[in-house]
């Protein structure tokens, strides 16, 4: 039967906005988001932020739902060597008059990256 199977009420979801994200039984200190870099690469982007106890979203490629899905993040790494002027303009746009920090990397290498998590968190 179609409509057997198991849904979420909006009191289940409620519930779970509250609750603090977790890796590995530790709480999740950060947000971070990830503008940039290559798109074989997300997976390692996420992985890396994870072990610093943060949680990562990336954008490697523009679109408009970007836009809203960045949300607040506590920290933004924006690869300038791969990444349009356009997205840049936008995930900035996104975070002005916000406490977010914005910092850039020419390189979008994961020594980059694991350089700036040890510098923010």
């Amino acid at each position: 039967d179609l409509h057997s199977f198991p849904t979420r009420r909006s009191s289940d979801l409620r519930t779970c906005i509250n609750k603090p994200y977790s890796y590995g039984g530790k709480e999740l200190i950060m947000s971070v988001v990830i503008i940039g870099g290559n798109e074989c690469m997300i997976c390692k982007y996420k992985d890396l932020c994870k072990k610093y106890r943060c949680k990562a979203k990336v954008f490697v490629n523009y679109n408009e739902a970007m836009k809203k899905k960045i949300g607040s993040p506590d920290l933004m790494v924006l690869f300038t060597s791969t990444v349009s002027h356009k997205m840049v303009r936008c995930a900035l746009s996104r975070t002005k008059g916000t406490d977010t920090v914005v910092v850039r990397s020419h390189s979008s290498s994961m020594a980059a990256l694991k350089h700036i998590m040890e510098e923010h968190v």
